[in-house]
C-alpha cells in the first residue's frame, strides 16, 4: 500500500514528494522522491514514464505495483540499481526470464533462474 504521509521537501527550488511504499510481498518501505507536478500529472492519468522520465525504472514500479527493490529484482531478474550482475547473455526458451552472466555455474553451465531451464 502506497504511504501517503509522505515528506514534502524542497529541493533546489523543486517541490518534491517522498512517497512511501510497503512492499506487498516482503513489507519493506521503499521511499521514492517524486516532483511534487509530475506526482500529480501522473496521479491525473499521464503515462508514468512520461509524467516521471527522470526516475528509474525500480522507481516507477515501484510506484505503479508497490513492490520494494529487492522483491522487483527477485521478481523480475533483473540487478537493483548500482547492482553489477555482467551482461545480459540470453533469454530462457521456456519463460523469457533474463540470464546473467552471474546465472553461470561452476562448470560453464547456465540455468533459468525462474524456470532451471539450461540456457542452449
Amino acid at each position: 500500500m502506497l504511504v501517503y504521509l509522505a515528506k514534502k521537501l524542497n529541493l533546489g527550488g523543486m517541490k518534491m514528494r517522498e512517497i512511501k511504499i510497503k512492499c506487498k510481498f516482503c513489507g519493506k518501505i521503499q521511499a521514492v522522491n517524486v516532483d511534487e507536478n509530475r506526482y500529480r500529472e501522473w496521479v491525473g492519468g499521464e503515462l508514468i514514464q512520461r509524467a516521471m522520465p527522470d526516475l528509474n525504472d525500480f522507481e516507477r514500479e515501484s510506484l505503479i505495483s508497490e513492490l520494494c527493490y529487492d522483491c522487483q529484482s527477485k521478481i523480475y531478474n533483473m540487478p537493483k540499481p548500482g547492482e553489477d550482475w555482467g551482461k545480459q547473455i540470453g533469454n530462457c526458451e521456456c519463460c523469457d526470464c533474463a540470464i546473467w552472466e552471474k546465472d553461470i555455474n561452476k562448470e560453464g553451465a547456465s540455468f533459468c533462474p525462474n524456470c532451471g531451464n539450461p540456457l542452449e
